[in-house]
C-alpha cells in the first residue's frame, strides 16, 4: 500500500505541466526547438519570479552579485580602523554612476534568455539553475566564431529588448565597452577586498 502511494505521488509530481497558454517557436539549436510564451505575462510560477529578478538586474544595469561585492567593498573602506579613504569611496560611487549610464549588460540578457526560452522537455513552472547555466553556455557558443554576434543580436536581443536606434555593430561595440568597464569595476572592488583579507590574516 505504502509503495503504491509512493509511486502514485512520484508520478504525479514528475508530470510535466500542461501548457494552456499559447507558445511560439523562436529558434532551433542542434535540432532542438526553443519556445517562449506568446504573452510574456503568462510565464509561470518560479520561472516568472526568476525572470523578474533578472529583469530587475537589467534595469539596474548590474547584477545582484556585483551589488553585494560593491557593498562589501564600501563596508571595508568605512570600517578601516586607521583611516577612511575618501578616494576609494569616491571611486566606488563613481563606478555606480558609470553603471547608470551603461546600455545593457550582455550576460544579463543571456540570463533572461535562459528563462524566457525553453524546450518542450522543460518544466515550464520551474527554473532549474543548473539547466539555466547550461543553456547560457549553449547560447554563447552560437556566436563564438561570429564577431557580429548574429545569434545574440538577431535572435536573443531583439526577442527580449526589441529594436533600438543603434545598428547591431554600434550596439556590439557599446556592449563590449560595457563588459570591459564591468571588468575594471570588479578589479577595483577585488583589490579593496583583498587588502581587507590580507590585513585579517
Amino acid at each position: 500500500m505504502i509503495k503504491r502511494l509512493y509511486y502514485f505521488f512520484k508520478s504525479y509530481f514528475e508530470k510535466k505541466p500542461e501548457v494552456k497558454d499559447p507558445i511560439i517557436k523562436v529558434f532551433s539549436i542542434e535540432g532542438v526547438n526553443y519556445y517562449k510564451f506568446k504573452d510574456i505575462s503568462k510565464v509561470k510560477c518560479q520561472r516568472a519570479l526568476t525572470c523578474n529578478d533578472f529583469w530587475n538586474e537589467l534595469s539596474m544595469r548590474t547584477t545582484r552579485d556585483f551589488l553585494i561585492k560593491h557593498t562589501k567593498a564600501m563596508e571595508t573602506v568605512l570600517t578601516d580602523n586607521t583611516k577612511i579613504d575618501i578616494g576609494k569611496l569616491f571611486k566606488l560611487n563613481q563606478q555606480l554612476q558609470e553603471r547608470l549610464e551603461m546600455i545593457y549588460e550582455t550576460d544579463i540578457i543571456y540570463k533572461i534568455a535562459s528563462v524566457m526560452f525553453f524546450t518542450k522537455d522543460e518544466n515550464i513552472l520551474d527554473y532549474d539553475d543548473l539547466l539555466g547555466r547550461e543553456k547560457i553556455d549553449l547560447f554563447k557558443r552560437q556566436d563564438r566564431e561570429d564577431e557580429r554576434m548574429g545569434f545574440f543580436f538577431g535572435t536573443l536581443f531583439k526577442s527580449i529588448i526589441g529594436s533600438t536606434d543603434m545598428s547591431d555593430k554600434d550596439l556590439a561595440t557599446y556592449m563590449t565597452v560595457g563588459s570591459q568597464i564591468t571588468t575594471e569595476h570588479l578589479k577595483t572592488i577585488s583589490t579593496i577586498l583583498s587588502k581587507k583579507n590580507a590585513m585579517s590574516v
